[in-house]
C-alpha cells in the first residue's frame, strides 16, 4: 500500500520510536518483548497504532492488545462475561424446570398408586361383602328349600 497511507504509518512508527527511546525506563523493565512487537508492527504490517502517548507510556497493558483500548477491552470482556452468566442462567433454570417434573411425576405416581390402591382395597370389601351376601342368601334358600320340604313332607 502506498501513497498517504504508508507515509501515514511511517510517521507512525516514527512516533513509537520517539517515545520508546524518551523513555528508556519502560523498555528496560519486563515489556520490552511487548515493546518491540508493538514497534515491528506498527512498521511493518496492517496494524494500526490506536493508543495515545499517555496510554502507551503509562500502562504496558495496551502493548499487549495492539488494536483495541482498555475500556473498549473490558466492555467486550463484560459482554463475554455477561453472556456467560446468561447462559448460566438458563441452565440452571432448565435443571430447575427438570426437577419440579420429576418431583411432580413421582408425586402424581405415587398419589395414583395409592388411590389405585385404595380403589382396590374397596373393591376387596365390596366383593367381601357381596360374598357373604351372597352367602346368606344361599344360607336363607337353603332353610326356605328346607322348611318348603318339611311342608311338602307333612303336607302330603
Amino acid at each position: 500500500m502506498g501513497g498517504f497511507g504508508q507515509l501515514y504509518r511511517e510517521e507512525e512508527a516514527e512516533y513509537v520510536l520517539k517515545l520508546v527511546s524518551e523513555n528508556q525506563d519502560l523498555v528496560r523493565d519486563k515489556s520490552v518483548k511487548s515493546q518491540g512487537i508493538l514497534f515491528h508492527q506498527v512498521r511493518f504490517s496492517q496494524f494500526r497504532f490506536i493508543a495515545s502517548s499517555d496510554e502507551f507510556v503509562n500502562s504496558s497493558d495496551d502493548a499487549m492488545n495492539l488494536n483495541c483500548e482498555k475500556r473498549t477491552c473490558q466492555k467486550f470482556l463484560l459482554k463475554i462475561l455477561f453472556h456467560y452468566l446468561l447462559l448460566l442462567l438458563l441452565l440452571l433454570l432448565l435443571l430447575l424446570l427438570l426437577l419440579l417434573h420429576y418431583y411432580y411425576y413421582y408425586y402424581y405416581y405415587y398419589y395414583d398408586y395409592d388411590y389405585y390402591y385404595y380403589y382396590y382395597y374397596y373393591y376387596y370389601y365390596y366383593y367381601y361383602y357381596y360374598y357373604y351376601y351372597y352367602y346368606y342368601y344361599y344360607y336363607y334358600y337353603y332353610y326356605y328349600y328346607y322348611y318348603y320340604y318339611y311342608y311338602y313332607y307333612y303336607y302330603y
